[in-house]
């Protein structure tokens, strides 16, 4: 009876963990084309961390509060972008940098970003 117990605890345990981590996003990747420049947003499996690329590689830690996603300090790579890549990436690195959380709307293999003022990038799932 005692080993039963410790069993039924485990299993307890094991799907009390797994129903905790709600993230709709974890482990998926994305694309979107402004003025036919590719930037892609992919969503690290294992940690809370966002990635992609537009010229250059960036990365972010983020976090998810009900319908809206807070994105940390950016890194980026340094190669420098010219002509329309160069403003494509600027306007987005601002979008994803800015401190105010966006909503995010994952519907029909598409993530959708939002900020306060209306502006919003609309990815395809690739993954």
């Amino acid at each position: 009876m005692k080993k039963i117990l410790m069993v039924l605890a485990g299993c307890a345990a094991l799907t009390a963990c797994a129903s905790q981590d709600k993230n709709p996003l974890k482990g998926r990747e994305f694309a979107s084309y402004q003025d036919e420049i590719k930037i892609t947003l992919n969503f690290d499996k294992e940690q809370p961390r966002l990635y992609g690329k537009v010229v250059n590689s960036y990365n972010a830690p983020y976090e998810l509060a009900g319908d809206n996603i807070i994105v940390g300090r950016m890194a980026s790579s340094m190669m420098m972008p010219i002509g329309r890549a160069a403003e494509v990436e600027h306007e987005y690195f601002k979008f994803m940098s800015d401190a105010e959380p966006k909503s995010y709307k994952l519907e029909g293999g598409y993530l959708t970003l939002s900020d306060h003022s209306g502006k919003s990038y609309k990815f395809e799932k690739i993954k």
